[in-house]
């Protein structure tokens, strides 16, 4: 198995069962994914999916847990809150594409990374001249600022806190 020196078997073993890594499809940017961290009070990124193609109820019986919410969308279905790395189950089980985006209310990073089929996922990112993390696109569906995005996406802003810069 890849990644699997001595070092690393004793590392994921002191992380306990619950942080056990997962081997993910996408190793091109991301081998191991290990479990959420834990709550606390601190500004975090906000994060919501967009399931093309796939049913609220075929999106549940993938993945489901009481920190997120699934609900019926206009191109298939919408899944909000810690989604740590549920979008790549879903790029696993739908054909997609799948739209995760990712909002930092500190920052004001903005991203949409696309999981579509084998494909190599792409990313939106609007950090000119930052490493995105995988090959970046300059627009989805022809929207190429993180308001025009949401809106082409059907995803109210508020659903992740997202305020345009004054």
């Amino acid at each position: 198995m890849r990644g699997d020196s001595s070092a690393s078997r004793e590392h994921n073993a002191a992380l306990g069962p619950s942080s056990a890594p997962r081997v993910v499809r996408y190793p091109s940017c991301v081998s191991l994914l290990l479990a959420p961290p834990p709550d606390d009070d601190g500004p975090r990124g906000r994060s919501a999916c967009v399931v093309v193609g796939a049913t609220a109820a075929q999106v549940a019986a993938v993945a489901d847990s009481d920190r997120i919410a699934i609900r019926p969308h206009p191109m298939g279905a919408l899944v909000t809150g810690q989604l740590g790395s549920l979008p790549v189950d879903y790029a696993e089980a739908f054909a997609g594409p799948i739209y995760d985006i990712i909002y930092n209310p500190t920052s004001g990073w903005f991203s949409v990374t696309i999981f579509h089929g084998e494909d190599q996922p792409v990313r939106y990112d609007n950090r000119p001249g930052q490493d995105a993390g995988y090959p970046r696109v300059p627009d989805i569906l022809g929207a190429d600022t993180p308001e025009a995005i949401l809106d082409v996406l059907e995803i109210p802003a508020d659903t992740i806190g997202f305020a345009a810069a004054p």
